[in-house]
Parts: C-alpha cells; structure tokens; sequence
C-alpha cells in the first residue's frame, strides 16, 4: 500500500510545484544523477540496517510490544528499499534525461520516507514505557479521621420513624 502511495506522491509532488515540470530544476548529467541515486540508496539500505538492529535488540530482551512495533515498520521499509533498488536498477540501465530525472525524484522520495521510517522506529518504546516494578503504597491515617464504622451508626434519623401497622379494612357495609 504504502509503494503505491509513493508513486502516486511523485505526480502530486511535481503538480503541487505550480505550472513548472520536474526538468526545471537543477540539471545533473548522468554520472551526477546515478551518484545522487546511489547514494540515496545506500541511506536507506542503512536505515532499515538500523531497523534490523533495533528488532534484534528487542527481541534479545523479549519486548514483544516493540518488536511488533519495529516489525511493522520494517514491512513498509523493506518493500521501500525494494523500490528504491528497482528504480536506481533502472536509472543504471541508461534511460532519456527525462525519464532518468523522474526515476531519480522517485529514489529521492523513497528516501525521505525512509527517514520517516526511521523516526517510526525509534519512537517505538515496548514494555519500557508500561512496567516500571513493584508498585509500594504507604498510607498515613490522619488523626482528625475518626476512627469508628460509620457504616455501623446508631440510627437517630432525622425524620420521625414510619408507622407500618395497617388499620383493619374496611367493607363497603360499614
């Protein structure tokens, strides 16, 4: 899911930038834009290295919570380092200027979620955040407290005690 709205991103990306296409910007000659590819790639490939690491380290301490957290994560910048690998395979293979730019943007903004991917990542806090030990109340009794059951009270009641004794009943002859 997440692939597909990287590639609808790129489109928005282009429109949002006013009447002016992709090829205004900077023009980078090939060998350029295939280092900016790389490089670009290599930034991910370490970003999901760090989420390996992270998943590796939770699961060491037997933190399901953040290793299930971490692994969500990880689906998503996995099949973004897939896509990223695809398109600089694809710049490699020699396109038109044209083309390459567009593939080149594509690396760029897989990029840029890898680093949001990343932030996912160590914001994930497992059992850390849930269970900080045992738990010691100490309670303090203050003396203006009284002391007796108040549930157990004598039961002088404000309102004068009900009279439940029925009077006899009366027939229609009397």
């Amino acid at each position: 899911m997440r692939w597909l709205f990287t590639a609808l991103m790129i489109p928005a990306v282009a429109v949002a930038q006013g009447p002016s296409d992709f090829r205004d910007g900077v023009e980078l000659s090939p060998e350029q834009q295939l280092a900016q590819a790389a490089a670009s790639v290599e930034n991910i490939r370490q970003t999901l290295k760090f989420g390996l690491e992270r998943q590796k380290e939770a699961a060491a301490k037997g933190d399901i919570i953040k290793v299930n957290c971490v692994n969500a994560v990880l689906t998503d910048l996995r099949a973004q380092t897939f896509l990223a690998q695809s398109y600089l395979a694809a710049l490699q293979g020699g396109l038109e200027p044209d083309v390459a730019q567009l593939e080149v943007m594509k690396i760029n903004a897989a990029e840029m979620m890898a680093g949001q991917y990343r932030g996912q990542i160590e914001s994930c806090v497992g059992e850390a955040s849930s269970y900080t030990g045992l738990t010691l109340v100490d309670v303090q009794v203050s003396d203006d407290i009284r002391q007796d059951d108040a549930s157990v009270e004598n039961e002088n009641s404000v309102f004068p005690p009900v009279d439940a004794t029925r009077p006899e009943a009366l027939t229609g002859s009397q």
